[in-house]
Parts: structure tokens; C-alpha cells; sequence
């Protein structure tokens, strides 16, 4: 999805470059390479010729009708074309870039795919909310329990209790994380401040 112009046209050999690279292997035979077709949608016309749709491959400057047949292609598709050049799917798409939200099968399925991710990406922003809100409640609750333990002399038995519930309160915090979140172990402790001479302890807990 491209929203500028700049550089546009520079940058399909960037991407091509990036592809081929990645497909062919040093020391691999170019037969090897696959087709490649890279994809530019744009909500603006990047060449100002209407289209929908501009498809560039390689042909003889001498004579055009003579292609390369490297297998590799271009895409533009224009939100803002004015053309009858497409079929009425990738029209509907490109309504859809527009904002334009129709009853085509494609759009319905990309609509209701990018719906859920959002809601997937909003359910994250909201643990990791929870896990920020875990970090200030661990700070507080070592600060609550070091005052409370000077002010009130508590027996040695009562803080160890209170610090081994503390920890599994913790140690509950990284599952939830690492189940809801998908995030690794290390990652979970990570954002949760989990010092590193405490590692070990809580990575036990969380295989409990």
C-alpha cells in the first residue's frame, strides 16, 4: 500500500532486488527464481492516465512486441481510476481502499480479516495495559510490604508468606501473558521487570 508518490517507481527495483535475493540462494541455479508479481495499491493515480490498473513487464525498446519473459511483473492498482479496464471484484476492492464498503465476497472477507486483527491488536494494547498496571501494583506492593514490615516488626514467617504470594501473583501474570499475548518467557519477565538474579525462580513457578 503506497499513500506517496515519491520515489514509487524506484522502488519496484528495490523490492524486486529484495525478492530475488531472498529466493535465490548464493550459488543457486537461476532456474531456481519464481514468478513475481509485486502489488502497488494506491489511492491516488500514479500515473494520471485513469487506469485502475497498470501492469509493467520487460519488452524491447526497438520493438514492443518482443518481451524479456523474466518472469517478473508490476502492478499499480488506482483507487481514483475512471476506466472501464477491470473486472467488477477488483473495482469493488478498490472502492473498498476508497472507503467504500460494498456486498462483493472479497471485500466482505478483507473487511471482516482486518476487523479482527484490529480487535486482536486492540486486546493486546489492552494487556499490555494490564501488564504496565502489574508492574506499578509490584512496585506498590514492595514498598507497602517493606513499610509495613518496619512500622509493625512483622515475624520473619509472615513476610516470607507474603513475598511467596507475591510471586505467584507474578508468576500467574507471565502465564497470562505468554497465553494471551504469545510472548515469550523472557519477553514476559521482560516487561514485567522481573530482575535477573529472580529469573530462574519465576521460569520454575511458571513451569508449576
Amino acid at each position: 500500500m503506497r499513500v506517496s508518490w515519491y520515489n514509487i517507481k524506484r522502488r519496484t527495483r528495490y523490492y524486486q532486488s529484495m525478492i530475488d535475493a531472498d529466493l535465490l540462494e548464493t550459488g543457486a541455479d537461476y532456474d531456481d527464481l519464481n514468478k513475481t508479481i509485486i502489488i502497488f495499491i494506491c489511492p491516488f493515480d500514479p500515473f494520471g492516465k485513469g487506469r485502475h490498473i497498470y501492469t509493467f513487464r520487460n519488452f524491447c525498446a526497438e520493438d514492443k512486441t518482443l518481451e524479456l519473459s523474466d518472469d517478473a511483473a508490476k502492478i499499480f492498482l488506482n483507487a481514483k481510476g475512471t476506466l472501464n479496464d477491470v473486472d467488477e471484484s477488483i473495482k469493488a476492492f478498490l472502492d473498498y481502499v476508497n472507503g467504500i464498503v460494498c456486498n462483493d465476497p472479497l471485500v466482505r472477507a478483507i473487511d471482516e480479516e482486518i476487523r479482527r486483527i484490529k480487535e486482536e491488536n486492540e486486546e493486546r494494547v489492552s494487556y499490555m495495559t494490564f501488564a504496565m498496571k502489574m508492574m506499578e501494583e509490584r512496585k506498590e506492593g514492595f514498598k507497602e510490604g517493606k513499610a509495613e514490615g518496619k512500622a509493625e516488626g512483622l515475624a520473619e514467617g509472615k513476610a516470607e508468606g507474603k513475598a511467596e504470594g507475591l510471586a505467584e501473583g507474578l508468576a500467574s501474570s507471565i502465564r497470562n501473558m505468554m497465553k494471551n499475548m504469545g510472548v515469550s518467557l523472557e519477553r514476559a519477565m521482560d516487561v514485567l521487570q522481573i530482575p535477573a538474579d529472580e529469573r530462574a525462580k519465576y521460569a520454575a513457578l511458571v513451569k508449576d
